[in-house]
């Protein structure tokens, strides 16, 4: 990684939220000489899902944060998705090119609570000073400054405040109270492990008449299983339910799916999730800026959520260090994210929309070609 700039115009950051966003921005402002506060609601600091898949932007986001030896060791790396029918027949193939280092794999996965302790651990090792179970009660803002005022009653005073509390963030509704809502898309997401099965060296996505499904690697030897599914009345669905729902979903699914199906039993970890998108039109005010899903919630069709963050992260770090002036550093913070946020959410909820309308694959396939080409893009 290549020597990073001191950051003048600030000496002190809140950042809220302790999540992908939140942990990057705290590694890259404290590389750059910044003392950083990081605050976090829960207070075991813990991480929920399965698996989290590395887009080409994913993947070189997190390389740029400084962690491609960590996702050689933890993770699994693949450089071509294969697109299936439903009955196994190979449709197209899409490489994945290495947009990091020629010896960095284009794409992969990675466990989440993987993920999460290699973050957690540089943070801490940064000398980040890490407060749980705590929250912002409120904050004012004067021209040099943000003062805050803690659900434990303590106070600060801070150069900037980062919001990266995630997709339900409550600074969001703190700085933007007109803000919109996250929006439920028409879609819900499953996820399940599996092992890997002994002939698969690639990505694969099956393309069916109602679900959309794939696996993406995320160790050596453990992959995981996401499907697509169109729910426009966002049912509840009990977690007893979940393998019979899931068994149905996937019955038109021939070959390889048949038999992996037959591992799915009341010991596989399965998640559920209806799929909710949102994005702000401003993400600065003054001295408060949102990255990560307070700002721009995704869907997972382009796998890109978590590495826009991480580029949030790395480009607000990159500006500090240009400008003198913080206000004129958030301005070209916004004026470079905001394009780049817009384009992933908006071509995520497009695909989102085609394969709800049953679109033809040559059709969803142009987009997501498209969006590659995009997400290949400096930032």
């Amino acid at each position: 990684m290549s020597k990073l700039n001191n950051i003048e115009c600030v000496s002190k950051i809140l950042i809220v939220g302790g999540g992908i966003a939140g942990m990057a921005a705290a590694m890259r402002l404290s590389d750059q000489g910044v003392k950083i506060d990081l605050i976090e609601k829960d207070p075991e600091w813990g991480i929920y899902g399965t698996g989290l898949t590395l887009s080409i932007l994913t993947m070189r986001a997190l390389c740029d944060l400084g962690l491609a030896e960590d996702l050689k060791r933890e993770g699994a790396g693949f450089d071509i998705l294969d697109m299936f029918d439903p009955t196994g027949n190979k449709i197209t193939s899409i490489p994945n090119p290495r947009l990091y280092s020629p010896e960095m794999p284009g794409a992969g996965g990675i466990m989440r609570p993987a993920l999460h302790r290699i973050m957690s651990e540089r943070v801490k090792a940064s000398g980040t000073n890490i407060r749980l179970g705590l929250t912002v009660k409120s904050y004012t803002q004067d021209a040099n400054g943000v003062n805050t005022t803690f659900s434990d009653g303590s106070t600060g005073r801070y150069d900037l405040l980062v919001a990266a509390d995630g997709l339900y963030s409550e600074m969001r509704e703190m700085t933007f109270p007109d803000a919109p809502k996250p929006e439920f898309t028409g879609q819900a997401c499953w996820r399940v492990l599996f092992d890997i099965p002994a002939d698969w060296d690639t990505a694969r996505m099956y393309i069916g008449k109602d679900v959309k499904l794939g696996f993406n690697p995320l160790t050596s030897s453990t992959m995981y299983m996401y499907l697509l599914e169109h729910v426009p009345d966002n049912p509840r669905i009990k977690e007893s339910d979940y393998i019979e729902k899931l068994m149905a979903l996937t019955k038109n699914f021939d070959g390889a799916i048949g038999d992996l199906r037959k591992n799915i039993n009341a010991d596989s970890n399965i998640h559920y999730r209806p799929l909710e998108a949102i994005l702000l039109p401003q993400w600065v005010k003054d001295r408060v800026v949102l990255i990560g899903d307070c700002a721009h919630a995704t869907t997972p069709h382009l796998a890109s959520g978590a590495g826009v963050a991480v580029e949030d992260a790395i480009v607000l770090a990159d500006e500090l260090s240009k400008n003198v002036d913080v206000i004129a550093a958030l301005d070209a913070f916004e004026a470079r994210r905001i394009p780049r946020g817009s384009f992933i959410v908006n071509n995520s909820l497009e695909i989102g929309k085609l394969e709800m309308s049953n679109a033809p694959m040559s059709e969803i396939g142009g987009l997501m070609t498209e969006s590659f080409k995009g997400m290949a893009a400096p930032y």
